[in-house]
């Protein structure tokens, strides 16, 4: 009793305590959190934009786009002027670009890539212990990363050869078109599996997409997304 006593003591001391820090920690999580005005926002993201920039000294440039029209916010910051590679924001357009042709019955899922580009396009590209299975890679296979070839970006490249992902810092203004992307692959890497055998990450392979996107719409690829995706969507 004398136990339970003390305790229930302790508890109605303690209780006021509790109530206090806690209503203060309330306050000053409010006060961190609390709304703020769109001159404010747009003010912060500015300086975040800014603080960024200065911590990562590498980077090309730093740009960042917010647009919420309910809240009255389409801005920009940084160097909105500045061309950026798009990495794999492309895979999207061609994977669009090539359904479509699907969807349309001009090619199928399981049409071969070797009936929509060249052979020599893919000389050595699929070759795996020995066998060359170029034509048996289907485009639904290059879609899902399982057609076995290798990644030019960031696959491991042969006879200690850099990696094209090393190759772009050491060489910042190169240019790379479609079929040296290929090269890299065809000449320092190798096919690492069978084509439907197993799922591999494989820029290289949406390369290859993307001249089957030129052979199909009869046009450049940044002009078949233009006139598909971009101009359509304003």
């Amino acid at each position: 009793e004398d136990n339970m006593n003390a305790r229930v003591n302790i508890f109605i001391i303690l209780a006021p305590l509790l109530i206090i820090v806690s209503a203060v920690l309330g306050a000053a999580f409010y006060s961190a959190v609390k709304p703020i005005d769109k001159q404010q926002a747009v003010a912060k993201m500015q300086l975040d934009v800014e603080k960024l920039a200065r911590k990562s000294p590498n980077l090309a440039g730093t740009t960042m786009a917010v647009y919420m029209p309910h809240k009255g916010i389409d801005s920009e910051f940084g160097a909105s002027h500045r061309l950026f590679h798009t990495a794999s924001v492309g895979k999207l357009f061609t994977s669009i670009m090539i359904v479509r042709k699907i969807e349309s019955g001009a090619i199928r899922a399981d049409s071969r890539i070797s009936d929509i580009v060249s052979a020599q396009t893919l000389t050595d590209l699929f070759v795996f212990e020995g066998k060359d299975y170029a034509k048996e890679v289907s485009i639904e296979q290059l879609l899902a990363h399982t057609s076995g070839i290798a990644d030019y970006f960031d696959g491991e490249a042969r006879n200690g050869s850099k990696k094209v992902s090393e190759l772009m810092i050491d060489e910042p203004d190169r240019e790379w078109t479609p079929q040296q992307l290929l090269d890299h692959s065809r000449v320092h890497q190798q096919a690492l599996s069978r084509p439907g055998e197993r799922y591999l990450y494989s820029d290289s392979g949406y390369v290859l997409l993307g001249l089957a996107i030129e052979a199909l719409y009869g046009k450049p690829f940044e002009l078949a997304v233009a006139d598909e995706i971009l101009i359509p969507l304003g």
